[in-house]
């Protein structure tokens, strides 16, 4: 007789990469319902395409792109995917890129297919009525748009109940957060460098 089919075990996750996952849910504040998510600009960093074809089946990893543009511009597209402790770039994040502007995070209740049509939106914009690329996903344009954006803008931006957050890490190492429930949030920031420091011994 066969023995009964057992399902694999999902891989235990290292303490740091787990920590970590905790970690961008706390310094995002998201709520019990929302997961943390990424958007990651591979045109920073030539390893990033490379690392996110490793990334498990449950990081969900789609290109903001469709078609064509994203066929030809693969390596250089804008990648949302989700964010938790089985994911190997979480922890590259912490380790490497913290300052290298990889991308942003933000924190949502949807499921990422609607993640990703509401980013879709932002991808471009016309200016001086020529169609340009909005890259909002790189950390030092989004910490300059939304504080620049008019309220009916701003809301636009984090969607009827899609965005709880976003969050950026800017220069000097801090997290700048934003929030669609506490407009104060806007300018907030955490000591990331310290929070990365306390997560070393958990490895």
């Amino acid at each position: 007789m066969h023995s009964p089919y057992k399902p694999p075990t999902p891989p235990v996750p290292d303490r740091y990469t787990a920590a970590c996952a905790v970690a961008v849910r706390r310094l995002l504040r998201a709520q019990p319902a929302e997961q943390a998510y990424a958007i990651v600009d591979t045109a920073v960093d030539d390893r990033l395409y490379g690392w996110l074809q490793l990334e498990p089946p449950r990081s969900e990893v789609t290109c903001l792109y469709d078609g064509d543009p994203a066929v030809r511009y693969a390596r250089y597209a804008p990648y949302l995917m989700h964010l938790h402790e089985h994911s190997p770039l979480l922890r590259q994040w912490f380790e490497r890129g913290w300052q290298q502007h990889w991308g942003i995070w933000c924190t949502s209740a949807q499921e990422p297919a609607r993640l990703k049509r509401h980013f879709k939106r932002f991808l471009t914009l016309k200016h001086e009525g020529r169609l340009a690329y909005l890259r909002y996903y790189d950390p030092r344009v989004l910490m300059t748009l939304l504080p620049a954006l008019n309220p009916g803008h701003l809301s636009d931006f984090f969607g009827a109940e899609v965005i709880g957050s976003y969050g950026a890490c800017r220069p000097d190492g801090q997290l700048w957060v934003a929030s669609a429930v506490r407009p104060s949030w806007l300018h907030q920031t955490f000591g990331a460098a310290k929070l990365v420091s306390a997560l070393y011994p958990l490895r």
